[in-house]
């Protein structure tokens, strides 16, 4: 087998070499280059002999043993036998493609063939030329690696494949819009046909919204970003016909230079999914349209029902409460029971149908819980006692007493259980006892309405035991009492009465304060039932005691008020009470004040902050002096003519002992004084400041009742009469607004539903008066709907709360109590005040807050005729130097100074002022402060001629 060799240039040399059986021929030897190539190159004779081969063929043999020696002197076409395998047919079709072309028969060869190599399947192209000269003939096979590019081409028409068969738009574009490529989907969508549409830019296969969202949107994006995604409409360029779609746009670059080549837009058809949303979203209304309508029907159902009935019960009280035959009266108690046993089905269908519905949701409050067990427990004392009962309640020692949850729903628990316990029992006890079993984080439960001040608190899982020695329960009716309309057996129905609903709400409610409900008994022994409820602990509520006395002579307070008038009254106030009292007129010198005393070691056991002045206001003041050690033993009260909802919250969080409404009253601010020296803070104040309650009888109040319905209004007025309150009626809102233009009056009791003017829009025009006045009207709430979510509806429509019809006296008493700070006494019942004319000053109402000291009347007019001047000065400045927070502090000084002289008509005015500064109204508040003076001039006279009434000289 001759072999090659090398000349003195480098070249291969080949031999040609005969096959062994015939005679060698010395053959003229042929040059060529074939190293300088990666390609593998043979030389073959016309024979088919390889007679010369390069590096790269050399190289390919080597590396594929299973191709044996392929070499010079081999038969080429032997290579054919092993590179096809088993493909004999393409072995044979190729090999005589190179037989004729060796023959002649053809002009040229050349074929792609894949490669089975042992490590992977490879491309190669096969070509063969003929070498010309005049010597033998002579072909050199050529084999160069296609696999790369053959895989790139296989990889592209995958992916044309994947482009042309996706059911996705897919459009192609230059940067100018121009069509470049469409897939059929897109074409189908959109009706384009590239020879119609020729010159269609792509913006035009979008309705008008989509090619305005096209040149606003998308070409920004992707000029800036490269890419746009969101949901376009296209249409149909044959129908018209738009469809939505969720579109992404974005610059196909070139992967070596980034220069963009095109836009590409790849959409997908969101029409269906579009109508079914819209579907959902119509069914989702309709549903929430049912919901609502039960809601409505609900309301409804409890008004029409509690309105007769509070006729009943009320007519019936007032009538018990006359002289009476005693036969008259025993009736009458029965007719009373009969109510009472009906309004109790009622509320307990009313109950169920809330809990159905899913209307029903628990508060979160501080309460006391023993306090709240025992309130439930005396109320079933008498139905024990009649019974010879022994009736007890037990809770361990280590019960945390002050929790927060819904008191109310607890006692309707505990009511139900231990109510039932004393219906099937006829002789023993009755006991409840109450046990911790579990503390950690905050309880969880279905209810979600747990408030930022309770969700951090540490959680308690309290379990309560009902056991009585009653007829018992079988084993098998266990569970099904549990189960509306319900009970052990229909017999019972017979002999004790009842809806059987009343253990299937229990078991409701228990579930929503995140507990469990079970029982355990035998008959003939008796039952215990057990429940579990959730509760937030909450350390810093403590019971409410009575105040014990406080000695307050000689007792140091600071008095913090940026107004002269206030801190005049004040101090006056505490001097008649024999304290010490020392002002500062901002926050930052009353800081100093308290660390100069502390340090001389007299500190301020009670310091007085009006919530709001210039610098630092009143709740930053208070925040120092909690956080600074030496000052922090200080009790502080705050004061406020604001009406701010979260002036409670704040307090709270700051330790403040109390928070009262300016004007106040002497008496009020006393027993404030004196419960807030008492003990740390006893209760959590509301978002609403609450006014001491009173600590002698309950004085008379001028009541405003609204409501139309004249079996209530009887009973209301009955009510309130025989309390020795002033009733005064109004049908519907709009008289109640005409006698408050007319009438002082103390507090109203709105009826929510009203013919011409209902409640909450009656309520909704008083509070916008108020706007401007600078007061503030209690106004409590009458519905019989009795709702889940009602008292935050009244709270937020502006009301100061409610009271659920039928009217029950307790609750009434209770909600009334609040009001006393604006009692007239000295006026004969029944007699409506008038108010005093626009422009003085409501004599009155001031004497009666200085409980008719006439020499403090007068130096608060000499304080008020040296100050209002410097004040309008220093509005009129603000006003000229566009000092909006400037003007703002003057009108809200001037509006408390001016309500505790109780200059109504000025106080109202300079309110307004505060109010148009805090919109930004300045040439408006600029004109306002022209009448404000004028007022203030008459109200300056008004106190002068005043104290020339009662003959105390005046400086003025």
């Amino acid at each position: 087998m001759g072999r090659a060799a090398s000349n003195e240039t480098g070249n291969l040399e080949t031999t040609d070499v005969k096959r062994t059986e015939a005679p060698a021929k010395p053959e003229r030897r042929v040059r060529f280059t074939p190293d300088d190539t990666p390609a593998q190159m043979v030389t073959i004779n016309e024979e088919g002999l390889i007679v010369a081969e390069n590096a790269a063929w050399r190289e390919f043999v080597r590396s594929n043993p299973e191709m044996g020696e392929i070499g010079i002197g081999v038969e080429y076409l032997a290579f054919w036998d092993r590179a096809f395998g088993e493909d004999r047919e393409k072995a044979a079709a190729t090999a005589a493609g190179i037989r004729a072309f060796l023959g002649g028969d053809r002009p040229d060869f050349c074929v792609e063939f894949p490669y089975h190599s042992a490590n992977a399947q490879r491309w190669l192209l096969l070509r063969a030329t003929r070498l010309a000269g005049d010597g033998p003939a002579r072909v050199v096979i050529t084999h160069d690696d296609i696999s790369k590019a053959k895989l790139a081409e296989q990889e592209r028409q995958m992916l044309v494949a994947t482009i042309e068969n996706s059911t996705d738009f897919i459009a192609m574009a230059t940067t100018t819009g121009d069509v470049i490529y469409t897939n059929p989907a897109a074409r189908r969508l959109v009706g384009y046909d590239p020879v119609l549409h020729a010159t269609t830019k792509v913006p035009e296969f979008h309705t008008d919204g989509g090619r305005q969202v096209w040149h606003d949107s998308i070409l920004s994006a992707i000029t800036e970003t490269g890419h746009w995604s969101g949901e376009l409409q296209f249409r149909n360029l044959r129908t018209g016909l738009p469809f939505d779609a969720s579109s992404t746009v974005f610059t196909v670059r070139h992967a070596q230079t980034g220069e963009p080549l095109c836009v590409a837009t790849i959409s997908r058809d969101i029409t269906e999914r579009k109508r079914q949303e819209e579907e959902l979203r119509q069914t989702k209304e309709a549903a929430e349209a049912a919901s609502h309508a039960k809601s409505e029907f609900l309301a409804n159902m409890s008004h029409e029902i509690r309105t007769p009935m509070n006729g009943i019960l009320g007519m019936t009280e007032l009538t018990l409460d006359s002289d009476l035959h005693p036969e008259q009266r025993a009736n009458l108690q029965m007719v009373k029971s009969s109510a009472d046993s009906l309004l109790q089905i009622i509320n307990d269908i009313l109950d169920f149908s809330k809990i159905e519905a899913r209307k029903l949701e628990l508060d979160q409050c501080p309460f006391v819980l023993r306090d709240s067990l025992a309130t439930a427990i005396k109320a079933l004392g008498l139905r024990a006692g009649a019974k010879g009962l022994e009736l007890i309640c037990d809770v361990d020692a280590n019960v945390p007493d002050t929790l927060i949850g819904d008191p109310l729903r607890l006692r309707q628990i505990v009511t139900n259980l231990v109510g039932n316990s004393i219906k099937f029992t006829d002789s023993g006890e009755v006991a409840m006892h109450v046990e911790m079993t579990g503390r950690g984080e905050a309880a969880s439960s279905d209810n979600e309405s747990i408030d930022s001040f309770a969700a951090h608190l540490p959680g308690v899982v309290l379990h309560f035991q009902v056991t009585d020695t009653g007829i018992g329960i079988p084993a098998d009716k266990q569970q099904m009492i549990f189960e509306e309309f319900s009970q052990a057996d229909n017999s019972t129905i017979r002999k004790f009465g009842g809806t059987g609903l009343g253990l299937a709400i229990t078991s409701q409610l228990v579930g929503l304060m995140g507990g469990r409900i079970w029982v355990e008994s035998e008959v003939g022994v008796g039952s215990t039932f057990h429940f579990t409820v959730c509760f937030q602990e909450c350390s810093e509520v403590v019971p409410e005691l009575s105040p014990p006395s406080v000695d307050l002579a000689q007792l140091p307070v600071l008095v913090v008020d940026d107004n002269a008038t206030n801190r005049k009254m004040l101090k006056h106030v505490l001097n008649n009470w024999r304290m010490r009292p020392t002002s500062a007129s901002t926050a930052s010198s009353a800081l100093v004040t308290m660390k100069r005393a502390s340090s001389e070691g007299v500190p301020f056991p009670l310091v007085l902050i009006d919530a709001c002045m210039p610098d630092l206001d009143g709740f930053a003041m208070a925040e120092q002096v909690k956080s600074d050690p030496e000052l922090a033993g200080a009790t502080i009260m705050m004061l406020s003519s604001a009406d701010s909802n979260g002036d409670a919250a704040r307090c709270r969080e700051l330790g403040v002992a109390c928070y009262l409404r300016k004007p106040i009253g002497q008496s009020e601010l006393f027993d404030a004084v004196m419960t807030a020296l008492s003990a740390p803070v006893r209760k959590m104040v509301s978002s609403l400041p609450p006014p001491v309650e009173a600590a002698t009888e309950q004085a008379s109040l001028r009541i405003l009742l609204a409501e139309d319905n004249k079996i209530n209004q009887a009973v209301a007025t009955g009510l309130l009469q025989k309390r020795g309150h002033q009733v005064f009626v109004a049908n519907n809102g709009l008289e109640v607004l005409s006698i408050l233009d007319k009438m002082s009056i103390d507090v109203v009791l709105m009826d929510i539903r009203m013919p011409e003017l209902d409640g909450f829009a009656a309520t909704a025009a008083i509070r916008e008066r108020e706007k401007t006045t600078g007061h503030h009207l209690p106004i409590v709430a009458l519905t019989a709907h009795a709702m889940e979510g009602d008292r935050e509806r009244f709270l937020d429509a502006g009301m100061d709360g409610y009271l659920s019809k039928p009217i029950h006296v307790q609750e009434l008493e209770e909600m009334l109590a609040g009001f006393t700070r604006r009692v007239v006494e000295q006026k004969p019942p029944g007699e409506a005040t008038m108010r005093s004319p626009v422009g003085t000053v409501d004599e009155a109402d001031l004497l009666e807050r200085l409980d008719g000291d006439i020499a403090l009347v007068s130096e608060l007019t000499e304080v008020f005729r040296e100050d209002y001047p410097a004040q309008l000065r220093v509005a009129r400045k603000a006003v000229a130097n566009r000092d909006l927070a400037g003007l703002k502090a003057v009108g809200h000084s001037l509006k408390g100074s001016l309500a505790n002289l109780a200059a109504n008509e000025a106080s109202g005015m300079a309110a307004g002022i505060e109010h148009l500064s805090s919109r930004n109204e300045l040439i408006v508040a600029g004109e306002k402060l022209d009448q404000l003076e004028l007022e203030m001039n008459r109200v300056h006279e008004a106190l002068a001629a005043l104290c020339q009434k009662q003959r105390v000289p005046s400086r003025s």
